[in-house]
Parts: C-alpha cells; structure tokens; sequence
C-alpha cells in the first residue's frame, strides 16, 4: 500500500498530461481550415453568387443557369448569366455566357447583352461584350454598343460606337473613340465623347461633324 501511494503522485501528472494531448488532438481535427477552396473540376446548376464591394457589403448578385470550372481552366464559366447591382442607381445586365477568371478580377459577359440602368431602370444598352468589375461601379461595353433611351423619353437620344464606359452611379458614357450621337432629328459623328446622359449634357471632343439634319 505503501508504494501505491508513492506512485500516486506520478500516476495523476501521468493522467493529466494523457487528457490535455487527447484535448489537444481533438479540438485540432474539429476546427479545421478557416476557407474551402475549390480548386476545379466542379459544376453547378441553378447558381448564385455574391459579390462583396470595398466596404464589405454585397455590390453584385450574380445568378446563372450553370457554373462550370475545370481542372485544366482557371475561369468560372457561367451561362446563360444575370448580374444586378443594387443600392444607388441599380442596373442590370444579362447576357449568354459570362467568365470569372478569378477572385478580385473583372466579368466579362458577351452573347445577347442587354443591360437597363438609369434612376428608374428607363435607359438601356446592348453590345456584343461588358466588362465589369467586382464592385460593378463601371461596365465597359464593347462591340456595335448602342446606349439609348426607349421612344418616348429625351428626344430619341441615342449613343452608337465600339467602346464605350458606363458609370450608372453618375450616369455618364465617355470614349475617346469614334462615336455617333442621334438626339431627335440630328445625328453627329465624333471622335470621343463625355455624357452626362442623365442631364443631356453631351460632350463631343474632336472631329465633330453633323450626317444628318431636319
């Protein structure tokens, strides 16, 4: 009895030592990583995704019929895809397909884009291709770009061109590229342009000429 209880000592810091390794081992395999990361050679149907701005809150709603990503590919491909930006002067685009390259980088969507913006959704655009970033505080639009507003509101006010800057918070459209501009019975070519289409206040930078004319 004696020399049990001169081990009984050693036997409790021999038990403790056993349950904080056991504690240890535990906690480890529940916590686990912070992020997942899908790596590739995924697909999902029904997809939705949002985009968080510089201040955290969500800029963008992305939603599309499909999402696929490959192994061999480092973009998300969506398609047929939406995307809605919410908050001050909201627009919305959609278009047949869309790519994400990766995380922090711009959407570019192309095939049948169509996009609305404007206070009450009453301005609309489309292009063979936008160009969008996370924040979805610009879309550059590219390919026979048409900016207009539907009959029956400015004047028939219409902006034509290859490339052309959309900001719908400022509502503004500005290039340095050739460009044509119909507002009612007058139609003018130049090459650059500054709009505050909200306002009619259009600017065109050099080259002005007027094709056409009551």
């Amino acid at each position: 009895m004696s020399r049990l209880r001169r081990h009984v000592p050693a036997l409790l810091l021999l038990g403790l030592a056993l349950a904080s390794l056991m504690l240890a081992l535990r906690t480890e395999s529940v916590s686990g990583p912070e992020q997942a990361s899908l790596a590739g050679n995924y697909f999902f149907r029904d997809a939705r995704m949002t985009l968080a701005g510089e201040d955290g809150r969500a800029a963008l709603v992305v939603t599309s019929g499909s999402a696929v990503r490959s192994l061999t590919g480092t973009a998300l491909k969506l398609e047929p895809v939406s995307i809605r930006r919410s908050g001050p002067q909201a627009w919305e685009l959609a278009a047949d397909s869309a790519e994400v390259p990766g995380e922090n980088a711009d959407i570019v969507a192309q095939g049948g884009l169509r996009m609305t913006f404007g206070p009450a959704g009453d301005w609309a655009a489309t292009a063979r291709r936008a160009t969008i970033p996370p924040d979805g505080t610009s879309i550059t639009l590219t390919g026979d770009v048409h900016v207009h507003k539907p009959e029956g509101g400015a004047g028939g006010s219409a902006i034509f061109g290859e490339h052309i800057i959309l900001e719908p918070r400022g509502m503004t459209a500005r290039t340095d590229q050739p460009v044509r501009l119909r507002v009612g019975d007058f139609e003018f070519e130049a090459n650059g342009l500054d709009a505050q289409i909200g306002e009619q206040v259009i600017k065109l930078e050099s080259d002005v000429r007027s094709i056409g004319n009551p």
